[in-house]
């Protein structure tokens, strides 16, 4: 209630704003009048019809049903038996007692909510795949008196977001922010009868800002956290080749594995084969024991965050031979694969590891003459510079990062992606409208075979200043990422009556009057950030 409390104020203010954002000088542009139409909030689609099945899950507020999780199970099959009574409870007024299946018995007549990957799914003729889930997809099937909600992967993640389509489709669960939920409410319900497999089409999509903070927000939206992609060690995975090889501890004995400033790695070590070779085997050992010690499935070699490549002779010398400065990069990441490989196969250990690096700066242009990564090494792109932000993916503005990206698809099988929806530089404080160009430029990143994909934003950008609507960026951001074939217009429709209720007409309304301002602006002044780098020499 306290949205609609403040919402005279916060509207006075916002419109205040809005007359005096008209910086370009600009008057009298009619684009910038008022929507005039009487309502200009879409309705929703109606809901999806339900089948049910002919035993009741709630009857005059009780339930026979019991969840079974496995015995060993793992940290998110156990958050999705609890989530399950916690909106339950809110439901129905009721929740379910929760049992490990060497606890129970199956049979076709058992009125079980099973979590996970347990000991009698074979019985119900269900068998979950990495290879048709991947990490995060899930199967939802009622087989005779029993609901049965499983993924592929040993945490169980899979199983936790088929927990929220569970719920959607027993009780019209939806989260659309952290303090708006929406669950029909019971005294009596059926069991549904469902059968869905399904997966994200951006697996291991993460968000910064607000909805990083909120575990219960991040899991409910289905929205991944960086350990839970890129394992938990005491390396950071970002920026990481000096926490790899820190300057402090290998400098005073191999200068030449550095550049001048002690800034970045040389990845030449200035032509010496020797040095060359020490300085991988180093930084192997060190990322060995990451692996072994968090038994991690995923290790990065990433430039530090700064625009310091090394310009000695042979490392001249290797972006000539390779078309770009990314060749002896992915050089190097190949060799790390191959290392790993060859461990793994004297050790006896059955282990696969991917090996990722950061197309970033000036890594950021693929390789040209003949060096391709091997099957489980690949690019993270991040165009810091190289994509405007408001614009689609196919615009003109963009036709260079896409044809960046387009050109290593032909030298990769997969991509990690970190986008920005937020002007980094000497724009930062330049708001835009992220929303636009939202659905194109995900689907775009989708048909890449993405490992994961980042979309970082900031407090102080428009999506999360302006009351409200960083809530719905977050909203259709995980929905469009799962799904980047969804109803947008209906998704927003939808958030906002949500959202805002009786308010909704006026927020919808200052929502596109914004959003039209801001296009304004940015087409006015195209805000480029001001460290922009060539990398000529």
């Amino acid at each position: 209630m306290k949205k609609l409390k403040y919402l005279s104020l916060i509207t006075a203010v916002l419109m205040l704003f809005s007359a005096g954002c008209n910086v370009s000088g600009k008057t009298g542009d009619p684009s910038l009048n008022p929507v005039d139409t009487e309502t200009v909030l879409p309705k929703p689609q109606e809901s999806e019809p339900v089948d049910y099945a002919e035993d009741y899950f709630v009857f005059n507020g009780e339930s026979d049903y019991v969840i079974v999780i496995p015995r060993d199970y793992g940290a998110d099959e156990l958050l999705g038996a609890q989530e399950i009574n916690t909106f339950l409870l809110k439901s129905c007024g009721t929740t379910l007692e929760i049992k490990y299946d060497d606890q129970v018995t199956y049979t076709a007549e058992s009125k079980f909510i099973s979590v996970g990957n347990n000991g009698f799914l074979q019985s119900a003729n269900i068998n979950p795949t990495a290879e048709e889930l991947g990490s995060y997809g899930f199967i939802l099937k009622t087989v005779g008196s029993s609901v049965f909600i499983v993924g592929a992967t040993k945490v169980g993640t899979g199983a936790l977001y088929g927990v929220y389509e569970f719920l959607r489709y027993q009780i019209g669960w939806k989260c659309y922010a952290h303090d708006e939920y929406y669950y029909n409410v019971f005294r009596s319900v059926k069991l549904v009868d469902v059968n869905v497999t399904d997966k994200p089409d951006i697996p291991g999509f993460m968000l910064s800002g607000y909805v990083s903070a909120r575990s219960d927000l991040r899991k409910r939206l289905r929205i991944s956290e960086r350990t839970e992609v890129l394992g938990k060690g005491d390396v950071s995975p970002y920026h990481n080749m000096l926490l790899w090889l820190p300057a402090s501890r290998y400098y005073s004995e191999h200068p030449k594995w550095y550049n001048s400033k002690q800034t970045q790695l040389c990845l030449t070590c200035h032509g010496d084969q020797e040095e060359y070779n020490l300085m991988m085997q180093t930084a192997f050992e060190n990322m060995w024991t990451e692996v072994m010690t968090y038994d991690l499935d995923v290790v990065t070699w990433t430039l530090m965050d700064n625009w310091d490549p090394c310009d000695c002779q042979a490392c001249r010398e290797a972006r000539a031979e390779y078309g770009a400065r990314s060749g002896q990069l992915v050089k190097t990441c190949n060799e790390f694969s191959e290392m790993f490989e060859e461990r793994f196969r004297a050790e006896g250990i059955d282990k696969d590891i991917s090996v990722l690096f950061f197309a970033y700066y000036y890594y950021t242009e693929p390789p040209t003459n003949g060096i391709k990564c091997r099957d489980n090494v690949y690019p993270i792109i991040a165009p810091y510079n190289e994509m405007d932000r408001a614009a689609s993916i196919y615009s003109d503005k963009n036709a260079n990062i896409k044809n960046i990206i387009d050109s290593w698809s032909n030298l990769c099988k997969k991509f990690g992606f970190w986008i920005y929806s937020v002007n980094f530089g000497g724009t930062y404080l330049f708001p835009f409208d992220p929303f636009t160009c939202m659905q194109e430029n995900y689907s775009y990143f989708a048909s890449k075979n993405p490992f994961y994909m980042y979309d970082e934003g900031f407090s102080t950008q428009f999506q999360e200043s302006v009351p409200g609507f960083g809530a719905l960026k977050d909203y259709l951001s995980a929905n469009i990422a799962w799904n980047t074939d969804s109803d947008v217009a209906d998704m927003t429709a939808e958030f906002f009556n949500a959202y805002y209720k009786d308010a909704a007409e006026e927020m919808y309304r200052y929502y596109l009057e914004y959003r039209m301002k801001l296009q304004m602006l940015f087409d006015d002044y195209e805000p480029k950030s001001s460290t922009e780098k060539t990398d000529a020499m």
